[in-house]
């Protein structure tokens, strides 16, 4: 039976610019060639959408500035924090879509990871409608509301990354585009480091731009100084970093011309350089196992060579920088005498009882002492506030995402590009899991939104390996 929605996996539907011209061409039957026509106005393919409404221009401007922008930084008015300039062009994908999706007869086609982004959505409005029947106060409310549009908007920009990104060019243009923001955030955290610059936020700031909350600056952990470059705060600064190294050497070891090897192992250089400077627990598991997770999807002489790297990037540390690994291997050992670590673990029993007073739908949100002293743990929050329901939610968000990226790596030839550019998407999003046991990973807008744009890229390859069989499905039609 013909589905009435007009969601449409691109796995069975593909660009018909140069792919449906080719069909035509190539089985020149004149007596059947009108039913191998596709009408352009009944079949709405992501080119059409892409190229009449702009909407891959705005993908590239949400890849380009997530990382480069400030999360703090704001647009003037009453929006607050959700007037941040990457939330507002979440937003406008959201509305793009949704009035693609209303216009009559329109297909607008998606990669089939789509399907768990709108699974997540539908659950996050089903929890903040829950939420909303326990009698909160105006304050809860309007944190429930906040947290609703910037899930509104982080999954608008990964549907319409889905939706605009038609060729592997773009795909990988919008990848370049992340990795080349982690440039940014680390020069930045590196110009922090040595005392030149302090809050980016005023660096950029511009006569129509605020903030509305602290901006994010310089501390200190041991004898380093702990940056926190583009980002709200020096844990989001490592997990942004270690989330988009596995990304980095993808393209350091794939892309098809010199300059752009050269170009991705230099950002790939300082991505390493800088992360230390995070001085972050969280920042570290999340590098580990995303570089464990990407070598799976390695050949064994590419993990050989990972892991030569690895070490002599390790050695250097240690002979250039003995104080920053100190300092790190102190952050990581003396965890067991940290004094907020042992508050966290002592208030657990208070997690738990909250846990049994609702399992399935949980308590709204907790009060911020709560928060504070025991759920810098994303999972355990969710747990509390959304309940099983919620915790439904994330393993939708990563498990599913990388459970897809993986997949689809392993399907495709040892070696190729497919294998590790879905593989590192893979590694990504399962270190994105990890490290949200270590602090409350969606309270922060860099690293909730890097999380759904490189889901809007998971299953790239697919599509175009099965862009033939789409093309005679939807001519038979």
């Amino acid at each position: 039976m013909r589905p009435s929605a007009h969601f449409v996996p691109s796995s069975r539907y593909s660009r018909r610019s140069s792919d449906e011209v080719e069909l035509s061409r190539t089985e020149g039957d004149a007596s059947s060639g009108s039913e191998r026509r596709i009408s352009a106005s009944r079949h709405r393919t992501p080119a059409d959408v892409s190229k009449k409404t702009g909407g891959f221009a705005i993908t590239l401007a949400i890849y380009c500035t997530l990382l480069v922008l400030p999360s703090e930084l704001v647009i003037v008015g009453p929006l607050r924090s959700n007037g941040s300039p990457v939330r507002l062009l979440g937003l406008a994908g959201a509305i793009m879509l949704l009035l693609a999706f209303m216009r009559w007869g329109a297909r607008v086609a998606f990669r089939q990871v789509s399907y768990l982004i709108v699974g997540y959505l539908a659950l996050a409005f089903l929890i903040w409608g829950i939420a909303n029947r326990h009698g909160l106060g105006p304050d809860e409310v309007a944190d429930l509301d906040r947290q609703l549009l910037l899930t509104v908007s982080a999954t608008g920009a990964a549907l319409l990354a889905s939706a605009t990104a038609l060729s592997l060019r773009r795909v990988h243009l919008l990848a370049g585009a992340l990795v080349a923001g982690g440039v940014v955030t680390s020069v930045v955290g590196l110009l922090q480091a040595i005392g030149a610059i302090e809050a980016w936020a005023d660096v950029v700031s511009l006569p129509f731009t605020t903030t509305v909350v602290s901006s994010g600056g310089i501390g200190s952990r041991g004898d380093l100084p702990r940056v926190s470059g583009t980002a709200a705060h020096p844990i989001e600064f490592a997990v942004s970093i270690a989330l988009l190294i596995p990304l980095a050497i993808h393209l350091a070891t794939q892309a098809t011309t010199r300059l752009g090897r050269r170009a991705a192992w230099t950002a790939l250089l300082i991505l390493l350089v800088a992360f230390p400077f995070g001085v972050s627990r969280a920042g570290m598991v999340a590098l580990v196992v995303g570089l464990l997770v990407y070598a799976v999807f390695l050949t064994a002489q590419q993990r050989f060579r990972l892991l030569i790297a690895g070490i002599a990037a390790m050695a250097s540390a240690y002979v250039f920088a003995p104080a920053v690994v100190g300092t790190l291997i102190d952050t990581v050992t003396g965890s067991t005498e940290d004094g907020s670590v042992q508050a966290r673990l002592n208030d657990y029993p208070v997690a738990v009882a909250r846990v049994a007073l609702s399992p399935w739908l949980g308590g709204a949100p907790v009060n911020e002492n709560l928060r504070l002293n025991v759920l810098d743990n994303q999972w355990l929050l969710t747990l509390v506030t959304s309940g099983i329901l919620g915790v439904v939610s994330l393993v939708i968000l990563w498990g599913g995402g990388a459970t897809w990226a993986a997949r689809t790596a392993l399907s495709a030839q040892s070696g190729s590009m497919n294998r590790s550019f879905n593989g590192a998407l893979a590694a990504t999003l399962v270190a994105a899991a990890v490290s949200a046991g270590t602090f409350d990973y969606l309270a922060f807008q860099q690293v909730t939104f890097l999380t759904f744009l490189l889901l809007g890229l998971v299953g790239s390859y697919r599509r175009q390996e099965f862009a033939r069989i789409g093309l005679r499905s939807a001519a038979s039609r």
